[in-house]
């Protein structure tokens, strides 16, 4: 688990995730909060390759979870529709102007 390879972050967070489940409430508590290099640098990794799948662990309970970067982007993908809307609506109406404005010149 502690070399690196090609791919990774897909093939090994799965195996990595069966065996933090495998440790004890003590162990994953010592896992998320130790500051013992070796044990740091694992965590390191290990959370490296939870959030290239979307994943975290979440500290108060020690559980694998999925982070809610969807939401976040949905949010984003929202501001972005309606900030096209208006730019939309105004260039529609700035276009009615001018044609307005070209009619009563004539």
């Amino acid at each position: 688990m502690f070399e690196d390879t090609e791919g990774q972050c897909v093939n090994k967070t799965d195996i990595a995730i069966g065996y933090y489940n495998e440790m004890s409430d003590e162990e994953k508590g010592l896992f998320v909060s130790s500051d013992d290099y070796v044990v740091s640098s694992a965590r390191d990794r290990f959370e490296a390759w939870l959030a290239n799948q979307g994943k975290s662990i979440n500290t108060t309970n020690n559980l694998i979870v999925a982070n809610n970067n969807n939401n976040l982007n949905s949010s984003d993908d929202t501001t972005l529709l309606y900030a096209i809307i208006i730019v939309l609506i105004a260039s529609a109406f700035l276009l009615t102007c001018l044609i307005l404005k070209k009619r009563r010149n004539k």
